[in-house]
C-alpha cells in the first residue's frame, strides 16, 4: 500500500488550485492520500479536501514532522502502518 501524506497551510485557510492539481495527480500512484493541515481551511477549502484526500487531520500542528507523520498514519491507516514503510 502506498499512502502520501500531504501538508497544507495558507493563511486564509484557501485551499489553491495548484495544491488541487498536485492531489489529483497523487491520487494516481497513491492507494491513500492523508492531508495534514496547519491551521484552519475555510468551509469550501475543506469540502474540496474531503473530495481529494481519504482522510485528514485538522489544527495548528506543534510537534516536529516525524510526529506528526506518525500521528496521521496512526489515525488514517491503524497501528500497523509500519509494516507498510519502505525506509
Amino acid at each position: 500500500m502506498r499512502i502520501a501524506m500531504y501538508a497544507i497551510y495558507d493563511k486564509d485557510g484557501i485551499l489553491d488550485n495548484f495544491c488541487k492539481y498536485y492531489l489529483t495527480k497523487l491520487r494516481k500512484v497513491c492507494d491513500a492520500i492523508v492531508g495534514v493541515v496547519s491551521g484552519t481551511l475555510t468551509p469550501e477549502s475543506r469540502e474540496e479536501l474531503e473530495e481529494l484526500t481519504d482522510d485528514f487531520l485538522f489544527g495548528r500542528i506543534k510537534v516536529y514532522w516525524r510526529g506528526v507523520g506518525s500521528t496521521a498514519l496512526t489515525t488514517s491507516v491503524g497501528t500497523n502502518w509500519q509494516s507498510t514503510m519502505n525506509c
